[in-house]
C-alpha cells in the first residue's frame, strides 16, 4: 500500500479533476494495487475504523439498503432482523451490502438455497483475520483461522470480488479535506474542486441495490447483542425540534433495529449542521419569538414623533378613542368656522343677559387676540396685530351670542381663540368665567399587550397647547406586581415627552416587561406604547407582545416534551449497555442532560413571564392634561372612572 500523505492526494485530486484518472484507478493506487486480483472484501466496520464515517451518500446508499433487508426479512419470516453488527455486514464491489451469516444468489427467493449455479454469483465473503469468532449458518462457532477460510470458501464459490475502491477513495477524501480545514494551505481551494469531483465521480459509481437475504438457523453471538438505537436527525423536520442520534443511527420500519455505523456521538463532518439534542434557546428569544422590525434598543429613549406619520416609516394604525365633554362644566365648544360666502351661524354661549366682558389667555400667552368693545352690548375679538375682526360677541335678553367672522377661516390667530376664557359679569351683577373649549373626560385604558407597538389619539376640540401646559401619566397599583420607573414623565414637555417604565413579579428580579411611551400633544393628544421584555440580567432588551409568549410557549413544550422522551430513551439504552458502550453514549448523553436543563429553565421563565404578562392585563394607564390660568388650572383632558 502507498504511504497516504497530503501531497500524494493533492496530486491524486488534481488528477482526477483534470480527467486524467478516475476515482477506482487512484483507489488501487492508494491501496498499492497495480492490477491482478482486486482486495478482499472489507466489512463496514473495518472500513470506518480505517478510515472515519462515509460520506452521506454511501451512508444513505446503505441504510436504505439494511432497511430493505429488514423489511424483506419480517415479511418473509415474521420476526426483526438480529440487531446490526458493523463488523458482520461487508460491503461487495457494487456498494452491496450483505450479512457474514448469509448469502444467497440476489435474484434468488428468500428462501432458497446457495447452489453450486449461483456460487459464482455470490457476493465474496472473506473473514477478517482477526481472532473474533462468529456462528456458522448451523450454529456452531468458529474462530477466524485458515479452517474456517476453507469452510466459508466453497460456500462463496472461492472468489475474491473487490473492494469498493470509488467509496475508499471518496472516504480517505473526505479525512483529506478534514485536515485540509484544519491546517489550510495555498492551494486548498484547487484541492477542494477537485476533491468534490472526485467524491462526485465515486457518488455517480454507487448505484443503489436492495440486498435479498435468507435468515440463518441461528444468529451470531454478535449480531444478538443489544445496541442502543436512537433516532438520528430527520431531514424534513423542524431543525429547532429535531434531536439528532447519539450515533449515526436512523429508525427503520417499527420494531426493526436501526442501522447503527457508530456507537459513539456522530462527529460532524466539514458543512454538517446536524447537532447533537435539542437547541437550548439562549436569553435572547429570537430563536422563539417572532421576529419583528429590528429597533436600536426597544427600550431606548427616541425623539422621533409619536403622532404623525409623515417621516417615519413602520408607525402602528392610529386607533383613535372618543372623549366628551365633562357635564356641569362653565365651558363650551366652539363651532366650526363658517363656510367661504356664508354668514356664520350664532352660537349661543350662556343664557345669562351680560353687562361686562374680559377676555384672557392662559398665563404666559403671547398669542395677539384682544377684546375690543364696539357697543353696550357688542364686542368683537380682533388680532391685535392686524386688526382684524375674528369674532363678535352680542348680549340680548336671550343671553350672550358668539359668531365667527366670515372670513375666520383664513386668519391662523382665529385658531388660538378657543384657548381663552371669558370672564362675565351678568345683569344681576352675578361673575364667572366661561371656558371656550370643554373639559374632556374618558376612562382609564387598560394595558393591551397583544401587539408590541401600539398607538392610540384623543381629539382634544381646540388648539394646541403652548402656554404654560402640563400632563400627567400615572398607572394602578397592584400587588401582584412591582412597578419602577426608568425614565418618569417631564410634566412640563407636553408638546413631545416620553417615559420608561417596568415591571416585575414581587418575588423575582427576572424576567421583566417595560413599556416605552411616546406623547405628542397638538390638536389631538397621541399615545404610543412599544412592549419589550428582559428575561435575565445579561440578556438584551426585545420587542414583546402576548401573542409572540404564546408561540414561544408551545415551541418550548414541543422541545422539552422531546428533549424529555430523548433523554428517558437515551438512560434506559444507556443503563442496558455495556461498559464499551456506555463510555461511548455517555458524551452524548451527558450533552442531552444539560440541554433539557437549560430547556427546563428556560420554560420556567417563560412560565414567569407569562405570569406577569397576565398581571399587567389588570393594570391601567391614566392621562391628563391641563392647563394654566392665573388663578387656577383647567382641565383639558383626564381620564377618570366613570360615576
Amino acid at each position: 500500500m502507498v504511504k497516504i500523505t497530503p501531497d500524494t492526494l493533492e496530486r491524486l485530486l488534481q488528477q482526477i479533476a483534470c480527467g486524467q484518472l478516475d476515482a477506482d484507478a487512484a483507489a488501487r493506487t492508494v491501496l498499492g494495487i497495480d492490477g491482478g486480483e482486486p482486495p478482499p472484501a472489507e466489512t463496514i466496520g473495518g472500513l470506518i475504523r480505517g478510515f472515519g464515517p462515509p460520506p452521506a451518500e454511501i451512508q444513505r446508499d446503505w441504510q436504505r439498503q439494511f432497511e430493505a433487508f429488514s423489511a424483506a426479512w419480517r415479511q418473509s419470516h415474521g420476526e426483526p432482523v438480529p440487531p446490526f453488527e458493523p463488523d458482520d455486514w461487508f460491503v461487495a464491489a457494487d456498494n452491496r451490502i450483505s450479512p457474514r451469516w448469509l448469502a444467497v444468489e440476489p435474484d434468488a427467493p428468500w428462501d432458497s438455497k446457495p447452489t453450486a449455479r449461483s456460487a459464482a454469483h455470490l457476493p465474496n465473503v472473506v473473514v477478517s483475520d482477526g481472532p473474533r469468532a462468529v456462528d456458522s449458518p448451523s450454529g456452531k462457532k468458529e474462530n477466524a483461522s485458515g479452517k474456517k477460510r476453507q469452510k466459508f470458501g466453497p460456500r462463496f464459490g472461492g472468489r475474491r470480488k473487490p473492494l469498493v475502491l470509488a467509496t475508499v477513495f471518496a472516504l480517505a477524501g473526505c479525512g483529506y479535506l478534514a485536515v485540509r480545514q484544519l491546517s489550510p494551505t495555498a492551494s486548498s481551494q484547487a484541492s477542494s474542486q477537485a476533491s468534490s469531483q472526485a467524491s462526485s465521480q465515486a457518488s455517480r459509481s454507487i448505484a443503489p441495490s436492495n440486498p435479498q437475504a435468507k435468515p440463518s438457523p441461528k444468529a451470531s453471538p454478535s449480531t444478538a447483542k443489544t445496541r442502543p438505537k436512537v433516532a438520528s436527525d430527520q431531514p424534513d423536520q423542524d431543525p429547532q425540534v429535531s434531536i439528532a442520534s447519539a450515533s449515526l443511527a436512523t429508525a427503520t420500519v417499527e420494531g426493526e433495529p436501526a442501522l447503527q455505523l457508530l456507537e459513539t456521538a456522530s462527529v460532524a463532518q466539514p458543512g454538517d449542521s446536524r447537532e447533537l439534542g435539542p437547541t437550548a434557546p439562549t436569553d435572547d428569544l429570537a430563536s422563539l419569538l417572532d421576529p419583528l422590525p429590528s429597533q436600536p434598543a426597544a427600550m431606548a429613549a427616541q425623539s422621533e414623533s409619536a403622532g404623525e406619520a409623515a417621516g417615519e416609516p413602520n408607525l402602528p394604525p392610529d386607533q383613535h378613542r372618543v372623549a366628551l365633554p365633562a357635564s356641569g362644566q362653565e365651558s363650551i365648544t366652539l363651532p366650526p368656522f363658517p363656510t367661504a360666502g356664508q354668514p356664520a351661524a350664532p352660537l349661543l354661549l350662556t343664557v345669562r343677559p351680560i353687562r361686562q366682558i374680559a377676555w384672557e389667555l392662559p398665563a404666559g400667552s403671547a398669542t395677539p387676540i384682544a377684546l375690543r368693545t364696539e357697543s353696550e352690548q357688542t364686542w368683537s375679538l380682533v388680532d391685535s396685530e392686524e386688526q382684524r375682526e375674528l369674532a363678535t360677541l352680542r348680549s340680548s335678553d336671550e343671553g350672550l351670542l358668539f359668531a365667527w367672522a366670515e372670513d375666520a377661516s383664513r386668519h391662523a390667530t382665529a385658531d388660538q381663540v378657543a384657548a381663552g376664557r371669558l370672564r362675565l359679569t351678568a345683569a344681576d351683577q352675578g361673575r364667572f368665567d366661561l371656558l371656550l373649549r370643554p373639559s374632556l373626560r374618558c376612562e382609564p385604558m387598560s394595558l393591551d399587550l397583544s401587539q408590541p407597538d401600539a398607538r392610540f389619539s384623543w381629539q382634544l376640540d381646540g388648539p394646541p397647547i403652548y402656554a404654560s401646559p402640563l400632563w400627567s401619566l400615572e398607572f394602578d397599583e397592584s400587588e401582584a406586581v412591582e412597578l419602577d420607573w426608568l425614565e418618569s414623565p417631564d410634566p412640563s414637555q407636553v408638546r413631545r415627552g416620553q417615559a420608561r417604565v417596568r415591571w416585575k413579579l414581587p418575588e423575582d428580579d427576572f424576567p421583566l416587561i417595560g413599556c416605552h411611551l411616546e406623547s405628542r400633544v397638538t390638536s389631538r393628544w397621541t399615545l404610543r406604547l412599544r412592549y419589550a421584555v428582559q428575561l435575565s440580567e445579561t440578556s438584551p432588551w426585545q420587542p414583546f407582545s402576548t401573542r409572540q409568549l404564546t408561540q414561544a410557549l408551545e415551541k418550548m413544550t414541543v422541545l422539552l416534551n422531546q428533549s424529555l422522551l430523548q433523554q428517558s430513551e437515551l438512560a434506559r439504552q444507556y443503563s442496558l449497555a455495556t461498559s464499551t458502550i456506555r463510555r461511548q453514549l455517555k458524551p452524548a448523553k451527558e450533552t442531552l442532560d444539560q440541554q433539557v436543563l437549560g430547556l427546563q429553565d428556560t420554560m420556567t421563565r417563560l412560565r414567569k413571564l407569562n405570569d406577569l404578562a397576565n398581571a399587567l392585563t389588570g393594570i391601567r394607564l391614566k392621562l391628563g392634561l391641563t392647563t394654566a390660568w392665573p388663578d387656577r388650572r383647567q382641565v383639558v383632558f383626564e381620564m377618570v372612572d366613570a360615576p
